[in-house]
């Protein structure tokens, strides 16, 4: 078996780098074609690798999967991922990922019959721009590729990920340099909805991994906030802070205190208590707008 790396294009520009190596399960996992294809990748843009990726502390440069299912995923879309050019819905978003990420607010899990064949047609453009769509349980990522007039579009971000099946110790892997988790609020808040995930919702994934975000049924993403939410900001924690509390509840001051003292965001906070109903939708409004204003103004002032 070769298993030099095969170059397409250049790291400076854009490349396209895999090899093959032996399955380390050795066909015990998957069909005689798909270990045989076992092997490695990585996609590179203007010198970025954008497969490098941290695990367990250790620093990794390549994405080691099953490589037919990407293999035939460019050779069937090859032609919409060159040539496509056009959303399928009228969008104003300046690249693909955002403008998929926006429909996914926008036609999510509703139910109207209008609204649903909107979310269906961007469904169908996810399968043929998206890399995530032919991952069959890998650690892909989330790179997005559109045509741009004369040029290639090139988008990307990032989901947490968790593991869970019969054959492996239940794993969350988070993304440390996303924003969200830069501090331990978040960090906490992430793992919380993760292990929702894999408490209940093992069944909506494949069989080695749920990726939260694309296409995750809503009401799942919404019951693991919730989880998550509860299980960081108890009832029977949260009332009687709530009453020692210095200052109202319904002001930045009483959210940042209770806040630090329960290691949870600021705005997970205040959609929580609003949740709880101890805020009601005015007030909730009002802090959004006053912690908004308040880190424009320290973005400002940096």
């Amino acid at each position: 078996m070769n298993t030099e790396w095969r170059t397409f294009g250049h790291r400076n520009d854009f490349a396209f780098e895999y090899r093959f190596q032996p399955d380390p399960d050795a066909g015990k996992a998957a069909t005689a074609l798909e270990s045989g294809s076992w092997g490695a990748f990585r996609f590179w843009v203007k010198g970025r690798n954008l497969c490098q990726h941290h695990h367990k502390g250790e620093m990794g440069h390549e994405i080691s999967w099953y490589l037919s299912p990407l293999l035939n995923w460019l050779s069937e879309n090859w032609n919409p991922l060159f040539h496509e050019e056009c959303f399928p819905l009228p969008c104003d978003k300046r690249n693909a990922r955002i403008g998929y990420m926006d429909s996914l607010r926008r036609y999510m899990g509703d139910t109207d019959p209008v609204v649903e064949a909107r979310g269906e047609a961007w469904f169908g453009w996810w399968q043929r721009h998206a890399l995530r769509s032919c991952r069959r349980g890998g650690l892909f990522p989330d790179l997005f590729f559109r045509r741009m007039v004369d040029f290639s579009e090139i988008s990307w971000g990032n989901f947490p990920v968790e593991f869970a099946g019969h054959s492996v110790t239940p794993t969350i892997l988070l993304n440390t340099a996303h924003p969200k988790n830069l501090q331990d609020e978040g960090r906490r808040f992430s793992i919380g909805h993760e292990l929702c995930h894999i408490l209940h919702d093992r069944f909506f994934g494949s069989e080695v991994a749920i990726a939260s975000g694309p296409w995750a049924p809503a009401n799942i993403e919404k019951r693991a906030n919730a989880f998550s939410a509860m299980l960081l900001m108890p009832l029977d924690l949260i009332n009687p802070l709530i009453r020692s509390l210095p200052c109202p509840l319904d002001t930045l001051d009483g959210i940042h205190s209770l806040a630090k003292q329960l290691r949870v965001g600021r705005r997970a906070l205040v959609w929580h208590l609003y949740n709880l109903s101890k805020l009601d939708e005015a007030q909730r409004l009002n802090l959004e707008q006053t912690m908004r204003a308040s880190e424009e103004g320290l973005q400002r002032h940096e």
